[in-house]
């Protein structure tokens, strides 16, 4: 597998056209071209856009001359990253957060060591930057990072996101992707959307309030099944309006994929419904081309009927 990775530059050497990685899965790379559209190539079949080959085009080069492999990154995708590299001799791994955002970050982490949170690191890291938090993680240790999005101009108090999540060795028995701006294999996933922030503190609210009173909740942080019918996400569902249900489903689907990917699940069940196939559609289209989904069918029909979705995670 070439050195490709998200948000690269870069050219189908079979035509004309240039676009964005959006995103890396084994061979099959999906690049956004100029008209917004997003097509699937073989990664064999492009080249990165680097800054020797515009200056080759300028005329100043042979045409045999062999381009740069380092890229030049001309899009951020708005997330934040956390990302493991295994050492070569060995057990260990390099953690580093990656600031893949159009803004500079405030981090802290920390690692749990006999039930006591130890400081790992902390500080600010400018957008478009990575920075190694420790070089000696292990397998079995819980990681926790926290965000703060420090953006110049804001209606509203900074964004923070946070994760906390166990290293796993199994993470490192599968294909492995071009880690974005370290450009090395790795295992990395995001921190938070960006965008769309997760609450942690409504989500801790809903967890101890599903123990305390067994309300019903989306946000189980392990869990492997998650049943997205309304009345199961909330006791307040006659509430909501028609138009209110579907982005309510897939908030939490989409809080529970990422809590799910972060505590190194093996896989999910998504229990959607039949219905007008409305949400099942949301949920594939959010699934294709996922970086940390090895393949998605439909559930057993057996236990779910016609109504849910097995997701594999890498």
């Amino acid at each position: 597998m070439k050195n490709i990775a998200i948000g690269d530059k870069v050219r189908v050497l079979s035509s004309t056209e240039e676009g964005l990685v959006v995103s890396v899965k084994k061979d099959i790379v999906e690049v956004e071209i100029e008209d917004g559209f997003t097509i699937p190539v073989l990664d064999k079949d492009l080249v990165v856009v680097s800054s020797s080959e515009r200056e080759y085009f300028g005329g100043d080069h042979e045409p045999e001359q062999e381009l740069a492999q380092e890229s030049v990154v001309t899009r951020a995708t708005g997330e934040v990253y956390v990302c493991l590299i295994k050492h070569q001799n060995t057990s260990g791994y390099q953690l580093s957060v990656i600031n893949h955002t159009t803004d500079a970050i405030f981090y802290h982490a920390y690692r749990k060591k006999e039930n006591r949170w130890l400081k790992l690191d902390a500080g600010q890291l400018q957008n478009l930057n990575f920075h190694s938090l420790s070089k000696s993680v292990s397998d079995g240790e819980t990681i926790s990072i926290s965000c703060t999005i420090l953006a110049d101009d804001t209606d509203s108090v900074p964004r923070s996101i946070e994760i906390v999540f166990k290293v796993k060795a199994q993470w490192f028995l599968k294909d492995l992707s071009t880690v974005p701006l370290i450009r090395s294999e790795g295992h990395y996933f995001p921190v938070g959307k960006a965008m769309n922030p997760i609450n942690t503190d409504e989500l801790k609210n809903a967890m101890y309030s599903q123990g305390e009173n067994d309300s019903k909740s989306a946000y189980s942080p392990i869990g492997n099944l998650l049943d997205l019918h309304i009345e199961e996400l909330t006791d307040t569902s006659e509430d909501l309006s028609k138009s209110d249900i579907l982005p309510f489903q897939l908030e939490a689907f989409e809080s529970h994929l990422d809590k799910a990917i972060s505590a190194g699940n093996d896989d999910l069940t998504v229990v959607h419904g039949v219905g007008n196939g409305t949400l099942k559609h949301h949920i594939q289209k959010r699934l294709s081309g996922h970086p940390h989904i090895a393949y998605f069918k439909d559930a057993q029909k057996e236990k779910f009927g016609y109504g849910a979705i097995y997701i594999k995670f890498k």
